[in-house]
């Protein structure tokens, strides 16, 4: 069995997908907008990196973990930015504190999730340990 320091799932909470499942996104997402469309060729380049990946779960793609609804709108929680935060698209420059903030906006996030019912306090706790670990490596 992995260990959770290198389990790209955290311990199953989170799913990933495979390159087959990707591939049908990226295809979707072409057909849709059309090949040049900058999303699509974002997430064109990441399917290349998650095929170079092979498996080895250095380079991971999350499904959305659990969905987050307010009254006018449904998200479904994003975790790259728990394990990869230099993948996410950002406005701002990754810096420890732009980070920090992550780390706040996923907080509130997952003691919301923990309240529903869609994850366990130990759970919670492993994805702000590996934020903190992210956080370390920024510092």
């Amino acid at each position: 069995m992995k260990s959770l320091k290198n389990d790209p799932t955290l311990g199953g909470i989170f799913e990933l997908y495979s390159v087959k499942e990707y591939q049908r996104i990226v295809d979707t997402v072409k057909e849709d907008r059309g090949e040049g469309d900058l999303d699509a060729l974002a997430m064109e380049r990441d399917l290349e990196r998650l095929k170079a990946d092979n498996g080895k779960g250095e380079f991971v793609i999350y499904k959305g973990a659990f969905m987050v609804s307010t009254e006018t709108t449904v998200v479904a929680f994003n975790p790259t930015i728990v394990m990869r935060p230099e993948l996410v698209s950002r406005n701002t420059p990754l810096t420890a504190e732009t980070y920090q903030n992550d780390i706040k906006d996923v907080t509130e996030i997952l003691e919301d999730a923990v309240a529903d019912g869609f994850l366990t306090e130990t759970q919670k706790k492993r994805v702000l340990e590996k934020m903190e670990e992210n956080l370390a490596g920024l510092e």
